[in-house]
């Protein structure tokens, strides 16, 4: 089984209280993905990190990340390296598949 995520405001917001906006999918892969799914509560990590707005188009081009790059140790992303000035637009929200069991 896996946990579909588009990384948004309104869907990442729960569990990353002082993320202001979207991730953008500049640089993003499967060790940024691991950190996310394992921030939202997920140890099993990351089937697949998704571009592209893979899930549909976002609502807003103001993104709170950009250019994530994790080492896969952290815990959150915010404690990736990332940039909070971006070039990204709608059709570029980054995303996660969740892995829910081994």
């Amino acid at each position: 089984m896996t946990l579909i995520v588009a990384i948004t405001r309104d869907s990442f917001s729960p569990s990353l209280t002082s993320l202001k906006g979207p991730v953008c999918d500049d640089f993003w892969n499967l060790t940024d993905a691991n950190v996310a799914c394992r921030q939202l509560g997920y140890p099993f990590g990351a089937e697949r990190a998704t571009t592209n707005s893979h899930f549909g188009l976002g609502s807003t081009s103001t993104f709170a990340m950009d250019n994530v790059g994790c080492l896969g140790t952290e815990q959150s992303l915010q404690e990736c390296s990332y940039s909070t000035q971006d070039n990204c637009n709608l059709g570029e929200y980054a995303g996660v598949v969740c892995r829910t069991g081994k």
